[in-house]
């Protein structure tokens, strides 16, 4: 589904599929993604702060050097995402799943990890100031 660079900004998107889809530099800041299927998902660049992304399936997504800032993921699926240099300041990933999530470079200032599983997540660079990480499973998580 091809809707790079597409302006989405504030659309309600609960429980839509847009597995594999072609999301490249879009905006979504502040859409609804509540039980969303992102599964494969290209979202290289999107701009999706302030997004409510509880109980998103992201997993195998690309979200490299996206802007996740304030997000609200809690119970999300990230397995085997790819999150190189992504923004996520102030986030909330209560009991998300980063299983093999590459978290290489990303900014985790001041997010809310509590009880999420990082297992095998790579978080090489990673900026992890004022991170909650209360009743993390870590697994072999990376410095």
């Amino acid at each position: 589904m091809p809707l790079a660079g597409t302006d989405l900004t504030g659309t309600d998107l609960k429980g839509v599929y847009l597995g594999y889809a072609d999301l490249r530099e879009c905006s979504l800041r502040g859409c609804d993604l509540s039980d969303a299927s992102l599964t494969g998902a290209d979202l290289t660049g999107a701009d999706m702060t302030g997004a409510t992304l509880t109980g998103v399936n992201a997993g195998l997504s690309d979200l490299t050097g996206a802007d996740l800032r304030d997000v609200r993921a809690d119970d999300a699926v990230l397995s085997r995402a790819r999150l190189v240099r992504t923004t996520l300041r102030g986030a909330s990933l209560r009991r998300a799943k980063l299983l093999a999530a590459d978290l290489t470079d990303a900014d985790l200032t001041d997010a809310d990890l509590s009880s999420a599983v990082l297992i095998g997540a790579r978080t090489d660079g990673a900026v992890m100031t004022g991170t909650r990480t209360d009743g993390v499973r870590r697994g072999s998580l990376r410095p």
